[in-house]
């Protein structure tokens, strides 16, 4: 069995819902990895631009993308990015609040790649 813990995702959920398939938490946590890496991308683009609704809407794809990985730090980051780049009272902390979901992105991509099957 891998690893379903870590201090920055918990796979336990999602490896149950596939019926506790080594092969299809595979595919789930490869799609993460090829997919999730432009959206980070596609959201510090759109905050260097200060184009606050694609903030939004990047902030609001990814949420889902870590909440089926179990990533609740990243899923609550991404949900006050979003809040934030939509009635922008607070965006000076928005470019923080960036880094420090990338830099935890970074460590969690690190620990994903280590699950052995």
């Amino acid at each position: 069995m891998p690893e379903l813990k870590s201090d920055f995702y918990d796979l336990t959920t999602l490896y149950e819902q596939v019926g506790k398939n080594d092969e299809s938490l595979k595919r789930f946590i490869t799609i993460f990895l090829n997919t999730v890496p432009d959206d980070m991308q596609a959201l510090k683009d759109a905050l260097d631009w200060e184009d606050y609704d694609k903030a939004k809407s990047a902030a609001h794809k990814m949420k889902s993308s870590y909440a089926i990985m179990g990533a609740e730090w990243a899923h609550a980051i991404c949900s006050e990015i979003e809040e934030i780049s939509k009635d922008l009272t607070e965006k000076e902390k928005l470019p923080d609040m960036f880094w420090e979901l990338s830099d935890k992105f970074t460590m969690m991509v690190n620990r994903l790649k280590e699950i052995t099957f």
